[in-house]
């Protein structure tokens, strides 16, 4: 009658007897992958219950650390991965909870000594994130780990090889081809039903792309991991946030916020941030521009959300003076004011009111405002009037009020647009407006020759249908 009265110490001994054979799932040995298989399948449930109770008993701090001593001791972390690669759905979902309560109590050093020593074993999971079958087990042990600085400082850094680089190159433009795929494939159909209908979709109309969207993002992947970051965090943002599966792409965005806001790890972030400025934001970027092919509605919200977070945190004021230097962010975030969802509009609104507001905005930035102005204040004034925010109508009216009377025109703007036409054989100067401010139809440059000033955005109503319209111009191309 003793098994009736089996308890923790039975479940815990009969499968750390065991542990000395998972070695065998990292080697080619076929019949110790079975049968480490079938242990793991009959006695994990038992010990995810040593970890967390059963509901008739409490967890025993003994046998946690019992069970992480044999972890350390008998080098199961080495092997982790493929253990779970090599076990059914519930057994996975087992050895990840029990993964996540040994490095939340950090029992016998588990995090703070064993995970530290071996930061890689966690950031390797996240390439896991391409088999849907283990992408939603692996993403919790990922967030947990990210509580170990050296876990979060590993995935954050740790690229350079020119092997890492190819390698998220070829991951990344891979997924935006097979986006770029369904998305037109969506489009036929919709042109189709509509020609059924007798009438035209907005999907049926050319649209001009100045470059294969599928080779920017893989040449902007591998700069990424050539500037430093780690391959597994590019392909995390540039692959599996954007992942036709919902589930799995929003697993690896939660995944994402966690490694971009960690309380605990804020300094580490910061850094990161300051230092990959030029490699991670062109990444990130990417999730917000609409005519790439690769952002729908829910990942431009989340990335716009995450965005704001980030650069609104008091702790992260240098991250977010180096963003709104840059004009191609802001020719950016005035294309997603554009949006026809209003939730996106708001989003978007919060990041564009930092470039407005900086009291020290680059001469670029000003151009780019200032050529824009007419269009940016009407579009302003007509942003959604209804919604019931004392707040955003305050900043609203602020902004109207900078972009009126408070853009400094900067020395030598007139000068940059005479050149151009003058080179084109246009003799007369761009008009002026108000104290010699160049009008708004005319943008002014960027961040270097390539870059273009963004369209004015349009916003509903009346104020829509007159500045949607507006094409993107350029000094170098203004109308006469």
């Amino acid at each position: 009658m003793a098994w009736l009265f089996k308890g923790p110490d039975y479940y815990t001994d009969k499968l750390l007897k065991t542990h000395t054979e998972w070695a065998a799932l990292a080697a080619d040995d076929e019949a110790g992958r079975t049968r480490v298989g079938a242990l793991l399948q009959k006695y994990s449930g038992k010990l995810k219950d040593t970890m967390y109770g059963d509901g008739a008993k409490e967890p025993q701090p003994a046998q946690c650390d019992k069970l992480a001593r044999a972890w350390i001791d008998k080098s199961v972390l080495p092997c982790l991965q493929t253990v779970l690669r090599g076990v059914d759905f519930e057994s996975r979902k087992n050895l990840s909870m029990i993964f996540c309560a040994l490095v939340r109590g950090d029992h016998a050093g588990f995090a703070s000594t064993a995970l530290t020593a071996c930061p890689t074993v966690v950031r390797s999971l996240i390439d896991e994130y391409a088999d849907y079958s283990m992408a939603l087990v692996v993403g919790p042990m990922i967030r947990e780990g990210l509580r170990v600085p050296a876990v979060h400082a590993c995935i954050l850094g740790g690229g350079g090889s020119e092997e890492d680089a190819e390698h998220a190159a070829v991951t990344v433009k891979a997924g935006v081809r097979d986006e770029m795929a369904s998305i037109e494939a969506a489009k036929a159909a919709a042109a189709a039903a509509a020609e059924a209908a007798g009438t035209e979709h907005a999907s049926a109309r050319s649209s001009s792309v100045h470059s294969d969207p599928a080779n920017d993002a893989a040449r902007v992947a591998r700069n990424a991991v050539l500037g430093g970051m780690s391959r597994q965090l590019v392909e995390l943002v540039g692959r599996w946030a954007v992942q036709p599966q919902f589930e799995v792409a929003g697993d690896a965005f939660a995944t994402l916020t966690w490694l971009l806001r960690d309380t605990e790890q804020k300094d580490q972030v910061r850094a990161f941030l300051l230092e990959k400025t030029d490699t991670f934001f062109p990444l990130f970027m990417a999730l917000l521009e609409p005519w790439t092919g690769r952002a729908n509605f829910t990942v431009q919200l989340q990335a716009l959300k995450l965005l704001v977070e980030v650069l609104l945190d008091r702790d992260n004021f240098e991250v977010m003076v180096g963003f709104i230097k840059r004009t191609r962010h802001l020719r950016a975030v005035m294309k997603l004011l554009r949006s026809t969802q209003s939730a996106v509009q708001f989003e978007a609104f919060h990041v564009f009111k930092i470039f407005v507001a900086n009291p020290h905005k680059p001469d670029a930035v000003v151009e780019v405002l200032l050529a824009n102005k007419d269009k940016l204040t009407e579009f302003l004034r007509g942003l959604q009037n209804d919604r019931q925010d004392d707040l955003f109508h305050d900043e609203k009216a602020l902004l109207i009020e900078t972009l009126e009377g408070g853009l400094v025109l900067p020395e030598g703007y007139e000068a940059k647009l005479i050149q151009p036409r003058q080179a084109m054989g246009l003799d007369r100067p761009p008009p002026t407006t108000g104290a010699g401010r160049a009008a708004p139809s005319e943008a002014a440059g960027g961040d270097g020759a390539e870059e273009e000033a963004a369209a004015a955005p349009a916003s509903g109503g009346a104020a829509a249908a007159s500045a949607s319209a507006a094409a993107p111009t350029s000094a170098a191309a203004a109308e006469e």
